[in-house]
């Protein structure tokens, strides 16, 4: 699983502006599905995006700093990608009980 950072978030807004004229909610929440965060996070990263002055004109880098100098969407970046997965797990019988990529060494 990738960390979420303010660099996915402009490039996820790049994206969307590259394909399409403006960033609506359900692209948003489609596009930030990988990273799993529940409706009110991104709800929230979604108000506090279109409150930045995005366009199809800027760049990936532009976009970035953008979000780099948004206090809010910094915080709400940094809240994200702390997160660690967690993993809950009960195993019986035989067999491996393997949490992520399980690598094996021949």
């Amino acid at each position: 699983m990738e960390f979420f950072s303010g660099v996915i978030l402009s490039g996820v807004c790049y994206d969307i502006l590259k394909h399409q004229s403006s960033i609506t909610i359900s692209v948003f929440k489609k596009k930030l599905s990988k990273w799993l965060m529940d409706d009110e996070t991104v709800q929230k990263l979604f108000e506090e995006t279109n409150k930045l002055p995005l366009s199809d004109e800027l760049s990936e880098k532009a976009i970035e700093k953008l979000i780099s100098n948004s206090d809010s969407l910094s915080e709400i970046v940094k809240l994200i990608g702390g997160r660690q997965p967690q993993i809950n797990q009960v195993h019986s019988g035989s067999g491996d009980n393997v949490a992520g990529h399980k690598i094996i060494y021949k």
